[in-house]
């Protein structure tokens, strides 16, 4: 946390450094203009891979594989939008930066390296067995499994008949 709040702090005052720098080399209306343009461009970009990026999760999914990559890349695409939104061209050059699917592949392999990815469903010890409440309930011993009610602790009284 402590490594994301020094960039935070300083990106404003970049991104004013910088608008004063182009605003005074190509005048406060070609500046003006180029913001808005990024903003829209920021726009148009997320709408097209933002939708590219939801259709292959849908069918990463639908072959029954997990969609970590796609989800990944959602979300620096989300960030990519994000920063081509927000007035300033340093963020401009970040958020064009992430749009690139070799840029958006090398971060998700630098973070891969440092994060370690449990899927659901997948035991972190081996001498752990990890079910789901369909898979179990709880009998009296001696009860006759076939029968439709019963008793259970969770029920109310009113359901008990």
């Amino acid at each position: 946390m402590r490594f994301l709040l020094l960039p935070i702090l300083l990106l404003p005052l970049i991104e004013i450094a910088v608008l004063i720098l182009v605003g005074s080399s190509i005048g406060v209306l070609a500046t003006i203009g180029l913001i808005i343009f990024t903003g829209f461009l920021g726009m148009v970009l997320l709408r097209i891979q933002g939708f590219a990026v939801l259709a292959k999760i849908r069918a990463d999914m639908e072959r029954g594989q997990t969609p970590d990559k796609s989800l990944a890349d959602a979300a620096m695409i989300a960030l990519a939008g994000v920063f081509l939104i927000i007035p300033g061209f340093v963020s401009d050059i970040i958020g064009i930066l992430l749009f690139l699917p070799p840029v958006r592949s090398m971060i998700r392999s630098a973070i891969g390296r440092r994060v370690t990815i449990v899927r659901s469903g997948a035991s972190i010890r081996p001498d752990v067995v990890d079910i789901d409440p369909a898979d179990y309930r709880r009998t009296d011993p001696g009860a006759d499994l076939s029968s439709p009610s019963l008793p259970s602790p969770w029920r109310s009284p009113r359901d008990k008949s």
